[in-house]
């Protein structure tokens, strides 16, 4: 693990977008929590004063040793207990092969509880992953010691928050980190073997995703590629609700949840997806990263119009001859179409029927007027809000609404696939 000097800096507020499955996300020892802590914790004054300074000498100490990667002074400070001691030797294990830039634990103000044999209290945990996240991502929790002699030695940590955030795949077992150029690729023991063929398709769909894309981005992403479906299920708010319909599905890492900035934004693959290696699985990984790159600008803009553009420049390096399209798109366009589907019934029923129509939407927009055209509709819909009238901005930008558009869109699917 690299040594880094941990610098100060002030963690954005953070709220999850209405974009598919955004959750709170990071690094906690074998447990999730919610990203509540203050900033900059005071000093308690209302504890006695041997056991404040004790605590704050070991998170000090773990803050430090995590850092520097020294394994054997993280296992020093904590008790003589054998699963608690091997479930934090796995966790140090893989956030040693994490870039960090940022680790540091922060006592919050009037929280210590000494119980002579036992000192609790509340802290803050900032992680930030070098190049990867845009600010620390800020969690709290619950810290148990117990007194080893004249120091104190870790012996249990409890989330303080929300329960329902979803467990980071780091904290529930081992994985295997692997990075590429601007990739880092998150597996486990049994996905691993497809780490170079996913990092490759990743750099690969970076390049095409980057020269359509025109609102600036970092072209640096993390993604998850593991071999069952544990943190698919996990996901709040998943889009359709079974991780069974999905082959990949984009979220938001909160700096801190309620506010509206976003440390960072990743993907995850299906365990399907790994062993699909060639066309279908690189369309997939430049659909999600066509998300991760346009992040928070999508966040007034319709789902039909925001998943339509991911499937525009998922095809954009296909053949036009070789590009395919769901049966149920197909079988939709036939019978015809008066509209979008709105945000809520976008994954639902016939998604497949609804991603090939909001593709071929702007298949048809590109065609007529052109790829700039695109995106000032897209950045017409970010500026409006989320109160917009749908209609009023097509006709301002194309100069049609939304039913002759998709009707439009029907026409070309009808008389290119049949």
């Amino acid at each position: 693990m690299p040594t880094t000097a941990e610098e100060p800096s002030d963690p954005g507020l953070i709220v999850a977008s209405r974009r598919a499955a955004l959750v709170a996300l990071l690094a906690v020892p074998m447990a999730s929590c919610q990203l509540l802590a203050p900033d900059r914790p005071e000093r308690s004054g209302s504890t006695g004063a041997s056991a404040l300074a004790l605590v704050e000498q070991a998170l000090a100490d773990r803050s430090q040793v995590v850092r520097t990667g020294d394994r054997a002074a993280f296992l020093a400070g904590l008790v003589e207990d054998r699963d608690f001691r091997a479930e934090q030797g796995v966790w140090f294990d893989n956030l040693a092969q994490f870039p960090l830039q940022r680790f540091r634990y922060l006592p919050v103000a009037d929280t210590v509880t000494d119980l002579g044999a036992e000192v609790t209290m509340t802290a803050v945990l900032r992680v930030q992953l070098r190049e990867y996240d845009t600010r620390p991502v800020v969690m709290r929790q619950r810290l148990r010691f117990t007194r080893v002699g004249s120091s104190l030695g870790l012996s249990g940590v409890t989330p303080v928050g929300d329960s329902g955030i979803a467990v980071a795949p780091w904290d529930a077992g081992p994985v295997m980190v692997r990075e590429g150029s601007g990739v880092l690729g998150i597996f486990d023991a049994a996905s691993v073997r497809q780490a170079l063929p996913v990092l490759s398709a990743v750099e690969a769909g970076m390049g095409v995703v980057a020269a359509h894309v025109p609102q600036p981005w970092s072209r640096r992403v993390v993604v998850y590629a593991l071999s069952d479906t544990h943190f698919f299920e996990s996901l709040p708010n998943l889009p359709g609700g079974d991780p069974e319909r999905l082959d990949g599905v984009t979220f938001a890492v909160p700096a801190r949840p309620g506010g509206h900035q976003m440390a960072a934004y990743r993907f995850m693959l299906h365990p399907r997806m790994l062993d699909r290696e060639g066309a279908a699985r690189d369309r997939l990984i430049r659909h999600e990263l066509t998300h991760v790159a346009l992040g928070g600008h999508d966040r007034h803009v319709p789902l039909w119009l925001n998943e339509g553009l991911a499937e525009w420049i998922s095809v954009q390096p296909i053949p036009r001859e070789s590009r395919m399209i769901a049966r149920e798109a197909l079988a939709l366009a036939r019978r015809g179409v008066d509209g979008f589907p709105s945000d809520e019934e976008f994954n639902t029923g016939d998604s497949a029927a609804n991603y090939g129509l909001a593709w071929w939407a702007c298949e048809h927009i590109v065609a007529t007027a052109g790829e700039q055209a695109l995106w000032r509709l897209f950045d017409a819909f970010a500026a409006a809000g989320s109160d917009a009238d749908g209609d009023a901005v097509l006709r301002r930008v194309l100069g049609y609404d939304e039913a002759a558009l998709a009707t439009r869109a029907a026409r070309r699917i009808v008389a290119t696939f049949g």
